[in-house]
């Protein structure tokens, strides 16, 4: 897609060892562990429905992340993201001699930081999702591209062979979440309690080992 005036160009998934798994296999392997613990034979639409429940949780907290090439327009500091825009990773200046890091910063230092030269120095985020603007300052004085490392929303799956990018380390979660759905509609609250638990403690672990931080956020009904 051509970047123009503030749109981005480019995606290509930058997750490492993914290793995609099929909707089928997801379905597959939470039926395996709920076999003995609740009803296997609901329509594949209901399992559908909570696999892709559990992925959107998931890539709440920005762990799909994708890689954008953005082109600087002259005159312009800051860009809107793309729609499927979760948090900003960060951000490098491409540079003939190589990438450079830019600085986070809050919106609250913008116009604060000294300025030393003439290449861009920091970068911050405003608004959330879809709404999110990410910008930088000083603007360069020469055309410039920057590499946006982004974390993306999981996009639904609904055929057998549709994949999720969410990486296959957080596969165990997606289960345990279905697995708790599962066990909640047959109306096994103790059991399905103890699945929510173990999905939201495995996914602080999981963000804190990996350096997201952001507090699970609870969403049990």
């Amino acid at each position: 897609m051509t970047l123009l005036f503030g749109c981005w160009l480019l995606t290509i998934n930058y997750s490492v060892a993914t290793q995609l798994l099929t909707l089928s296999d997801f379905r597959r392997a939470c039926q395996d562990q709920s076999v003995l613990k609740t009803n296997p034979f609901y329509p594949d639409s209901v399992w559908n429905n909570w696999i892709n429940e559990a992925c959107a949780d998931l890539s709440g907290y920005g762990i799909i992340e994708k890689l954008d090439t953005l082109i600087w327009v002259e005159g312009t500091t800051s860009y809107s993201a793309n729609t499927d825009f979760i948090r900003l990773v960060t951000l490098f200046a491409m540079r003939p001699v190589g990438k450079r890091a830019l600085t986070f910063i809050p919106t609250t230092e913008i116009g604060k930081v000294p300025v030393t030269d003439f290449e861009p120095q920091v970068f911050w985020q405003t608004g959330k999702g879809e709404n999110a603007i990410i910008g930088f300052f000083p603007p360069p004085v020469v055309k410039d591209t920057f590499l946006v490392i982004y974390g993306a929303e999981a996009e639904d799956m609904d055929s057998a062979n549709d994949t999720t990018g969410i990486p296959y380390s957080y596969r165990p979660l997606i289960i345990d979440y279905v697995v708790y759905r599962a066990l909640l509609r047959d109306g096994k609250r103790s059991a399905s309690d103890r699945y929510y638990d173990s999905y939201m403690k495995r996914l602080g672990d999981k963000l804190k080992f990996e350096g997201v931080f952001i507090a699970p956020q609870e969403i049990k009904p």
